[in-house]
């Protein structure tokens, strides 16, 4: 361990960062004490999983290599909370090395990389240095840097050290290559005042209000003071990753995809490590939602043929809500169809009861469905098919293939005509057998 806080203090190496009191001095039990408590495990709450690798699996399913890792602030909080912030400080420096060899998609090219180097001092135990790096043409390149080289520094005092003795581990990833679930963190790897009280799954939330405390009293003589706004951030997120989940069910991948991107600059919306960007990207899904919901309406009213021209007009590859590329293009689609609507005349409105329903209604014997009921089985086999899908941890597309016996696929349904009711019919009573027999 380095020079230790009153040796600094009297050659001025911290300046004004000292703590407000004056020198710290532990005993060697606090010490150990200390040390004990900057090991122990993050409140499952703030643990993060990234997918670090992909593969295809035997079964046909993607897979995804998951490790966990927590969020810088995380790691303050445990700071704060044991030491208070003035008990604690860091400093970095900069470096940038030029025409560094790099390769991109198989090319050899040079580019600037930045190196970090961050020192966490510890007032009356010591100090480490930790670094980071990053290339200079990542616009995030410094943030990710200092968070690496401020995590390292951290590990030397112990504090995030398990991260390294967790196991990754390979799960199913669903079509937008997110795994299906978390992983279980093994016993060690929970704070001891929840240990064994874990909720099945990485995310999972302890029962312990106060986070990291456990009951036991902050070495700073202070008291936590920091960790509980952590657990609600950790809260709010996870809130946050869930209803964008949902939401990415019903917009499509592709409006899903370029809405997270446009507010994060991220493929990958679990990498958002900001909950105001988390709960905008939320709040635009919402917004897309509404727009998919308008769509089908108008859509029930015109039919596929006049949705079939407009993606055709819009050169869109299918009709499928999925290769809608944005939401620019949604509300083009939703314009145009609300306006055929608008003027269709009332005769060439829905059929209202009497015989012509009889004729058309696709649960009866007479006649084939009408385009606007045709169209609602189709999102009803859509619709279902996702729920069966979340609940039995397949893909959509093989849940699909399943239910309609192979008579037609996921990338087919936008092809369908009303003539191949029968085989909607049958996806949507296999499917509702496969929803009972999960319910029971």
């Amino acid at each position: 361990m380095e020079t230790t806080v009153n040796e600094q203090l009297r050659t001025g190496s911290v300046g004004q960062s000292a703590p407000i009191g004056g020198p710290r001095s532990f005993s060697q039990a606090e010490v150990e004490q200390l040390v004990e408590r900057l090991k122990e495990p993050f409140d499952p709450r703030v643990v993060q999983w990234v997918v670090k690798a992909t593969a295809g699996g035997q079964d046909g399913h993607r897979r995804g290599l998951l490790a966990a890792y927590a969020d810088p602030r995380a790691y303050m909080d445990r700071l704060n909370e044991l030491l208070t912030p003035s008990g604690w400080t860091q400093e970095y420096s900069t470096q940038i090395i030029p025409s560094c060899p790099r390769k991109v998609r198989d090319q050899q090219v040079a580019s600037a990389k930045l190196l970090v180097l961050c020192r966490l001092t510890i007032f009356g135990l010591g100090a480490h240095s930790g670094t980071g790096e990053g290339w200079a043409d990542d616009e995030n390149a410094l943030t990710s840097a200092d968070a690496q080289a401020f995590k390292r520094a951290c590990v030397s005092f112990g504090l995030g050290r398990y991260f390294y003795d967790l196991p990754q581990t390979w799960v199913e990833l669903d079509e937008h290559d997110r795994p299906r679930w978390l992983p279980d963190l093994p016993a060690w790897a929970l704070p001891q005042a929840i240990r064994g009280k874990a909720t099945g799954h990485g995310g999972g939330s302890g029962k312990n209000g106060r986070g990291h405390d456990g009951g036991r009293p902050a070495l700073s003589g202070r008291g936590a003071n920091g960790h509980g706004g952590a657990g609600a951030a950790g809260n709010g997120r996870n809130q946050a990753l869930s209803e964008i989940e949902t939401l990415a069910k019903q917009v499509g991948r592709s409006i899903f995809r370029s809405t997270v991107v446009s507010v994060a600059g991220l493929d990958d919306h679990t990498q958002v490590g900001d909950v105001g960007k988390l709960k905008e990207i939320a709040e635009r899904l919402g917004n897309a939602e509404r727009g998919v919901q308008r769509l089908k309406a108008a859509v029930g009213k015109v039919g596929l043929e006049a949705l079939a021209a407009a993606c055709r007009d819009l050169k869109l590859p299918s009709t499928l809500t999925d290769e809608i590329p944005d939401t620019k293009v949604l509300r083009q689609l939703v314009d145009r169809l609300e306006q055929e609507v608008q003027r269709m005349p009332p005769a060439q409105s829905r059929p209202q009861g009497g015989e012509a329903n009889k004729e058309t209604s696709p649960n009866g014997t007479n006649g084939a469905a009408s385009v606007p009921e045709f169209a609602g089985l189709r999102n009803q086999v859509l619709t279902m098919a996702r729920r069966v899908a979340s609940s039995s941890k397949r893909s959509i597309a093989d849940v699909i293939t399943w239910a309609s016996d192979g008579s037609f696929q996921y990338a087919d349904i936008g092809k369908l005509i009303p003539a191949d009711v029968p085989k909607l019919q049958a996806a949507i009573q296999r499917l509702k057998q496969a929803g009972n027999e999960t319910q029971s």
